[in-house]
């Protein structure tokens, strides 16, 4: 055999002479031929030496490789996708675009042949391609031309002719690096020449721009920039399409390089952005609809943007004015030129965002911003009187300086009120400003005008609301920002913020302001003032003047003249981002309420949101108020308790869009209301409040408990207790009960006393810890007065109750009549104190435990089989917790060792089979067992006589467990010797047991996988490093950590009770599930003794069913880089080593490992499931571990935590890039004919694998008719090419699940924002066609996007759970290693349930394919179940075409689930059989199905014009006599209501109800010449009350009077319901009728 040492790693080559037929080929690795190894070095020598030509040309062979040669066209393959990423990631040197381009092109422009066409001067390949498309022969126009000297000044287009294709680019002749082609890129040419590089900046510009143009900008720009180290000329490379792309294939040859085109991706990648442009005034960069767009993805992205422009550009700007005009951007007018590309652009952006304005103003901004910072660079700024603030975000997280609002803020408005015209409207003073503001949304701004002037002139009111003050401060002529340049957008008008910032009256906002624009000016400035006057007592020690608070005050900081005057409002998403960043950049919040009775804070959306989301991210939260009324207003505590009452649901916005976007917010996330409400009642009952407030709650405190019995009886507490208190509560001096500075009495001395008492019972209430900085809880002690009281009423209950008990029993004796009664002694039960005392458990004492025999009757009478059974169930209680017993981490790494020594040296050791053993450990291994060696010792000899002839030696220094079990676990020495075992009161006990007394062990809460051959300082060490990794996390010590680990807890010395393999099999996975932490073991990487052992396996294996969470402990010298280089060269090489194999693993008793693998083989069939759990369990923990090493990013890969198994893709991406990912990766792979069904070579071999070897797979493939890629494929088709094979997405991508090569779509996609966590759940058929999928989601979507506009839901935040996308295809299908059906309905299941809606796709309603298969129709009954909506959806609704009666409906939605199929015959069966197991028959599986495709089969919805109807129960609530529906109820109109279409008045509504009434319920009356039967109920269409409406529903009429609100569940008297419905209930049905609104008065007898 003869050796080849390659760097750190040795090869070893077996030489074979000839390979007979059936010989088996050999190799020195048993995963990895040398030929392999070879070609990885051969790849990564040829990548270095740039050799792509040589690389390109390889192609494995069988003769070569052998069996391994589709793994080694596989890592060619790789790395040919690795080759081509890193050449579409180069950018070209900043140095060279500046000091060589300009001469190159003047060299070569001489060697070439220059023309003159209508463009200008051009060559001949610039001019081929730009007449490309034309009828005229290029070539014979060419010759047409006059020769022209080459241009002075080309442009893009020009230069790219000369130098990016054609005879003299370049990269002519060069072997492209992407596709092994002659003629490359610019950038592949001159990365030889240190030219290019992976690109740090992405350069956007346009294609005709000028040479110097764009020279002269980016020597601007890294004059600019230059002195940082990011972007001088050495270290500046720019992705600049001209020079990246290979203009070889995109211009002259006309063909797409996709991953160039994808500029979105390489932004994020880059991430910073060179923004050129050429001009300031019309420039071309502005007119361009690409690089506005690039611009727009930049900023989505969070990409960092500069500016780069010529010199002799900024002469443009003569004053700041001219700069926000001559800025100016219009996107709608941008063009391309492709007509198709400024289309589609557009329509994403308006798809986006739904209008052009928020591009428009973010470029604007943007190039104000940089073209001001560059003047400012110029040192020309001053001439314009402007500074540009880069504080982040400009000012949008200033604050208003509180001592402004407290001293000048009125006086600001009573000097500014009288400036202003004020007149009344609606009893309300407004400003011109103002009224404007309010009647927008009802006229015109011409028309509000010409109002304006009807309305009576006023004064100003003295204490306006914050509507009125907007109209003043904020807005409009005499607002403090009118006219002043805003930083946020460049243009004029800002907010209150920006405009007191020169004055100091505004800064960096560290406090959040929640209030409601309908406070008055007085409640606001009250508030803080009374919270200001204890604050600042409080922070006096931290010289805190109201000058240094800032609050983020939304009236301050917006700029109103944006939100109000011009009306731009922000959708719902962003004002919710606006707020979330400064409230967690302020981190304190103030709460401000106007009052406890009927406050409006409660009853504002915003508000309830603001508080809730500062309580969720710990903000704390400061109650302010202008009076603490608690003496005047609230008597009694359920008056305290309704005050804190919130209804999120019920809470509204002055935009409704904002209100239902919060809660539909709100709904997603928690699914229901009652979390908020009870965090923001729970922040309302205990906030933070100030020392004065104190003194008033403690006095009402003082008023509830004097009507408390209870309270009056309490002794008073001692200055002791105060002072114990006061220290327990960190309360500052002047916060002191009693003190002068708070003006505190002694109540408030007794309030904190009593609550220092009372704490431990408190139910509502926080951290005394938190009553510091002279705050406290009003609530406290009305908390410990209801639950008081509460206690006393629930024992007065029980006892009233036990008493009334009592009597009944006693006279039913009878009255006067003779009882016996048993005597005193004999009445009462024995003390149950005789099965362990309290001194047994205290010491521990298990030997008089188990002394205690049965107890006889003459103690214990009548009572002895009680006594007996509680004697038994405390012994198997002792036993149950003995054996869930673990030791102590701290003992096993301070003092194990230590012991072993100490034992050890005591101890005789003796060599046998070179194995220092002791004598209990000898005997043990020559008998194989204790119980023969007892006996052995009884006859007297051989055993003995063998002990005495072996030599002499020292104890091992490190020893195995087998050697460490016969010194510590049994035999003479061992720590459980002469003990009393706790499991059967005998002597000798485990080491648990022993150490119990000690607390050295407890209840186990890690349960210890591991081997008996490791040795102690393996083991040792390797907790030693697992308990570093868990430490560094928060929580807990080593003494925390017990361990449930056989070689402590097991009992050595009683084998002859040793449970059987079947009860220890099943006992270890109980304690697993019970304790439900494993810490796995392993002594090194490769090899280990783990793998191979089926009892370790099999932990694993238990563990991952039950989902325990496992963690790895390996010795840290298994993962220094040295040790591990001679074992780990690769990525892949962890894979190969953390290969398992189960059928091989053995035990040291043969049974056992029968016995397991026949377990495993009874539960899921194969091993192969074994094996990959623990593969994938050790990959991703090492992988872990190297991380935490910081090692992993030698191997290249980055672990993924977040289970992609609940991801989806995103229906952006199924909409607008599915189809056209399909389109540019068909081309590229080999489609032949089989079966009349176009096949790539991966998807042909899945096709025929359960017929033939893969081998003969591959020799028909050859055999196969070559022709086209399908058109529309069907998703087998599609599969082959996009989810497996070489073409494939997720090819040589890491997959997270596993951690090998090749992943699924969604984990491919998912780095492209392009998959996220599921939100719907897709049931489709795989037979369908591309076409009718996604047909059917752009149909839905159409609608869809409708229904929920006001929610701003773009398609990029669907995500759809499809397995498609989601399940591994390589795995499944090129694989073929199938999962069982149990485990595929849960794999199903989880992600049905976490995305709660199912869009369930069929392709039509004749034939239907969907209801034939058997996974379809489990998915629809399995949603239904669990009440999750499903939705219908369909490429084309031909119900008016294909079905014409109702009849051929019903048999359109027939299902029977008994003959449905599915692709694997073994799912289809046990589906079936799980669906007989749980329901007997199929018939309520059809049923339900057939229900949701009949009520999914028309369109439903539910918005603020239209809702679909459908009959609901009566629920008792609209009969003519409930004593609800009365002439007062019906009609409570409000002043703005519009009523339709007759009734006009309240009262004509009740005239109206009251005839209606009198009519009848339920009887005939004519309409319409037709019969109609009378009713009540919900109204439909319209939201006020006395709406008239018909509905009919299969024949049947009835015209109803609308006594409540519009709702889609139609709720009406119960036997007009019936009449409609046939007497048929309608739960668990979809009745839709129709429904017609009509005129009251066309009823007779009404009107």
């Amino acid at each position: 055999m003869d050796s080849c040492i390659t760097g750190r790693h040795q090869y070893h080559f077996v030489l074979v002479a000839a390979q007979a037929p059936g010989e088996q080929f050999v190799s020195g690795h048993d995963n990895d031929d040398f030929t392999v190894c070879f070609l990885k070095r051969h790849l990564n020598r040829l990548e270095k030496k740039l050799a792509h030509d040589e690389l390109h040309s390889l192609h494995p062979s069988s003769m070569k490789y052998g069996p391994w040669k589709g793994r080694a066209s596989r890592l060619l393959e790789d790395k040919k996708m690795e080759i081509k990423s890193n050449s579409f990631q180069l950018g070209i040197s900043l140095r060279f675009a500046l000091e060589e381009l300009e001469p190159l092109y003047r060299e070569k422009a001489e060697e070439a042949e220059w023309r003159l066409d209508e463009w200008g001067p051009a060559t001949k390949s610039q001019f081929l391609v730009r007449n490309r498309g034309l009828n005229v022969d290029p070539m014979v126009a060419w010759g047409g031309l006059a020769v022209c000297s080459p241009a002075e000044n080309p442009n893009f287009h020009m230069l790219a002719g000369l130098l990016a294709y054609g005879p003299h680019a370049l990269g002519k002749g060069q072997i492209c690096p992407r596709d092994g082609r002659e003629d490359c890129s610019v950038v592949d040419a001159l990365l030889k020449q240190d030219e290019s590089a992976r690109a740090n900046w992405f350069f956007s510009w346009v294609w005709g721009y000028r040479l110097h143009t764009v020279v002269r900008a980016l020597d601007l720009w890294l004059r600019r920039f230059g002195a940082k180290t990011w972007c001088n000329d050495r270290h500046a490379y720019l992705w600049w399409c001209v020079f990246v792309n290979n203009q070889f294939r995109m211009l002259q040859d006309g063909e797409i390089e996709e991953p160039g085109r994808d500029f979105g991706r390489l932004l994020e990648g880059i991430g910073r952005m060179i923004m050129c442009l050429d001009t300031i005034h019309e420039s071309n960069y502005t007119c361009c609809i690409w690089t506005l767009f690039e611009v727009y993805v930049a900023i989505q992205q969070d990409i960092k943007i500069t500016l780069a422009i010529p010199p002799d550009a900024l002469s443009q700007a003569g004053s700041l004015q001219e700069i926000f005009d001559l800025c100016r951007v219009d996107t709608e007018k941008a063009t391309s030129n492709f007509q198709a590309d400024a289309d589609a652009i557009k329509d994403r952006i308006l798809f986006d965002v739904g209008t052009f304005q928020y591009l428009n103003e973010t470029v604007e901004k943007l190039l104000v911003s940089e073209i001001l910072q560059l003047l400012k660079f110029h040192n020309k700024a001053s001439e314009f009187a402007v500074e540009v603030d880069q504080e982040d975000s400009s000012s949008r997280y200033f604050g208003v300086s509180l001592d402004f609002v407290l001293s000048e803020f009125k006086c600001l408005y009573r000097k500014k009120a009288p400036e202003a015209e004020w007149r009344l409207h609606d009893n309300c003073e407004v400003t011109a400003s103002g009224f404007i503001v309010k009647v927008r949304d009802c006229c015109d701004v011409e028309s509000g005008v010409v109002a304006w002037g009807a309305l009576d002139v006023c004064s100003p009111p003295e204490n306006p609301n914050f509507y009125q003050l907007a109209g003043l401060l904020a807005y409009g002529p005499h607002a403090l920002g009118k006219g002043q340049i805003c930083p946020r957008d460049g243009r004029p008008d800002c907010s209150l913020v920006d405009a007191l910032l020169k004055q100091n009256k505004s800064g960096q906002a560290n406090w959040f302001l929640s209030w409601a624009w309908s406070y008055s000016l007085d409640v606001v400035c009250n508030a803080l003032a009374r919270w200001w006057d204890s604050h600042a007592a409080v922070v006096a020690s931290e010289a805190c003047p109201t000058g240094s608070v800032y609050l983020w005050w939304c009236f301050f900081v917006n700029n109103q003249f944006r939100m109000l005057e011009d009306g731009i409002t922000q959708d719902t998403d962003s004002l919710l981002k606006v707020f979330a960043k400064p409230l967690q950049r302020a981190g304190k919040v103030l709460m401000c309420m106007d009052n406890f009775q009927n406050c409006t804070y409660t009853k504002r959306i915003w508000c309830i949101y603001e508080i809730f989301s500062a309580v969720r991210r710990n903000i704390p939260v400061t109650l302010i108020i202008p009076q603490l009324e608690l003496e005047q207003e609230m008597e009694t505590l359920t008056e305290m308790v309704h005050a804190c009452r919130v209804d999120a649901s019920q809470a509204t916005a002055s935009v409704k869009a904002d209100e239902e976007k919060i809660k539909t917010k709100i709904l997603q996330e928690l699914k229901s209301f009652e979390h908020v409400n009870e965090t923001v009642e729970k922040a309302l009952w205990h906030p933070q409040m100030s020392a004065s407030d104190v003194c008033a709650t403690a006095a009402a405190s003082s008023s509830i408990r004097t009507a408390s019995k209870r309270h009056r009886s309490r002794p008073q507490p001692n200055d002791d207790a105060v002072h114990a208190l006061q220290k327990r509560a960190a309360l500052p001096p002047t916060a002191v009960p009693g003190s002068a500075k708070t003006g505190c009495t002694a109540e408030i001395t007794n309030f904190l006393g009593e609550l220092g008492r009372t704490w431990e019972n408190l139910q509502v209430g926080i951290d005394l810890g938190r009553l510091r900085s002279g705050s406290a809880h009003w609530d406290l002690e009305l908390a410990v007065e209801e639950e008081a009281a509460g206690e006393e009423a629930m024992e007065a209950e029980e006892e009233e109750e036990q008493c009334k008990q009592y009597f009944t029993q006693f006279i039913a004796l009878g009255q006067a009549v003779n009882v016996t009664l048993m005597p005193a002694t004999s009445t009462q039960r024995p003390s149950c104190d005789f099965a362990m005392p309290p001194v047994v458990l205290e010491g521990r004492a298990y030997d008089e435990l188990h002394t205690l025999h049965s107890p006889s009757s003459l103690k214990y009478g009548p009572w002895q089989g009680s006594a007996g059974r509680l004697l038994k169930d405390q012994k198997e209680l002792t036993k149950s917790s003995s054996w869930q017993l673990g030791i102590s981490l701290d003992f096993v790494l301070r003092d194990f060792e230590p012991l072993y020594r100490e034992k050890a040296n005591i101890s005789e050791w003796r060599l046998h089979d070179s194995e220092e053993v002791t004598e209990a450990r000898f005997i043990i291994k020559l008998q194989g067992g204790l119980e023969k060696v007892e006996r052995v010792l009884d006859g007297g000899a051989r055993a003995l006589v063998a002990w005495d002839d072996l030599e002499v030696c020292r104890s091992p220094e490190n020893p195995k467990f087998h050697q460490l079990a016969g010194l510590l676990a049994y035999g003479p020495l061992a720590i459980g010797k002469g003990q009393i075992c706790l499991r059967d009161g005998l002597e000798d006990c485990s080491i648990v047991d022993a150490l119990f007394k000690h607390t050295l062990s407890a209840k186990a809460n890690w349960f210890f996988s591991w081997c008996w051959a490791y040795d102690l300082n393996t083991v040792l060490s390797a907790l030693e490093e697992w308990w570093r990794r868990l430490n560094a996390k928060p929580g807990g010590s080593d003494q925390d950590v017990y361990l449930w680990w056989c070689f402590f807890v097991n009992n050595p010395f009683r084998p002859g009770s040793s449970r059987s393999v079947e009860e220890i099999f099943a006992c270890f996975g109980n304690q697993i599930m019970g304790i439900g932490k494993m810490i796995l073991c392993l002594d090194k990487l490769h090899e280990s003794e783990y793998t191979g052992r089926i009892w370790t396996l099999c932990d694993v294996y238990v563990a991952v069913q039950r989902d325990i969470k496992i963690t790895l402990a390996i010795p840290p010298h298994a993962l220094y880089i040295d040790d591990i280089c001679r074992q780990v060269t690769s990525l892949q090489d962890i894979f190969d080593f953390c290969k398992v194999n189960s059928a091989k693993a053995i035990s040291t008793i043969p049974t056992d490992a029968e016995y397991i693998k026949e377990k495993i083989l009874q539960q899921v069939g194969t091993f192969h499931h074994l094996d990959e759990t623990v593969e994938q369990l050790l990959v991703t923990e090492i992988l872990q571990l190297l991380k935490s090493h910081n090692k992993a990013s030698e191997f290249a890969i980055e672990i993924d935590q977040e289970d992609s198994r609940y991801f989806g893709v995103s229906l952006d991406f199924v909409l607008s890039e599915f189809k056209c990912v399909y389109r540019s990766k068909a081309p590229e792979a080999k489609w032949r004919l089989h079966d009349s069904c176009e096949v790539t070579e991966p998807g042909f071999i899945v096709k025929v694998r359960d017929c033939c070897d893969v081998e003969s797979g591959v020799v028909a493939w050859d055999d196969l008719d070559v022709c086209s890629p399908p058109e529309n494929p069907n998703f087998y088709q599609l599969a082959g090419l996009l989810a497996y094979g070489p073409h494939a997405l997720g090819k040589g991508q890491i997959c997270p699940r596993d951690g090998r090569p090749d992943c699924s779509l969604v984990d491919a996609l998912h780095k492209e924002n392009k998959s996220g966590q599921a939100n719907w759940f897709l049931s489709w058929a795989w037979s369908y066609s591309l076409d009718v999928v996604c047909n059917a989601l752009a149909r839905w979507w159409d609608s869809h996007a409708a229904v929920v506009a006001s929610e701003a839901c773009p398609t990029g935040s669907i995500y759809l759970w499809w397995c498609f996308f989601v399940n591994n295809q390589f795995r499944m299908l090129e694989d073929g290693i199938t999962q069982d059906t149990d485990s595929l309905l849960k794999v199903f299941a989880e992600p049905l349930q976490r995305a709660g809606k199912v869009l369930m796709c069929m392709d039509n309603f004749q034939n239907c394919t969907y209801t034939s298969r058997i996974w379809c129709i489990y998915e629809i009954f399995s949603a239904v179940r669990r009440n999750i909506p499903v939705t219908l959806i369909m490429p084309q609704l031909d119900l008016e075409q294909e079905m014409e009666t109702l009849t051929e409906m019903v048999h359109a939605c027939r299902v029977d689930a008994s003959q449905a199929t599915a692709s694997v015959e073994a799912d289809g069966e046990k589906i079936k059989a799980t669906i007989l197991q749980e329901l007997k028959s199929f018939e309520h599986v059809n049923e339900t199905v057939e229900k949701a495709l009949w009520c999914a089969s028309d369109s439903y919805v539910n918005n603020d014009s239209v809702a679909t109807c459908i009959l609901n129960s009566n629920a008792a609530g609209y009969d003519y006599d409930n004593s609800n529906i009365n002439n007062d109820s019906v009609c409570p109109y409000y002043s703005e209501s519009t009523e339709y279409p007759t009734v006009t008045t309240p009262e004509q509504c009740k005239q109206y109800f009251t005839q209606f009434i009198a009519l009848g319920q339920a009887v005939n009356v004519t309409l319409y010449g037709e019969n109609y039967v009378t009713g009540i109920g919900h109204g439909v269409i319209n939201g006020v009350r006395g709406n008239c409406w018909i509905m009919s529903y299969e024949g049947r009429k009835a015209v109803i009077f609308q006594v409540d609100i519009r709702s889609w569940s139609l709720e009406i008297t119960y036997d007009t319901l019936m009449y409609l419905t046939n007497n048929q209930n309608p739960g668990g049905n979809c009745f839709v009728p129709d429904v017609k609104i009509i005129n009251c008065t066309d009823i007779p007898g009404v009107g």
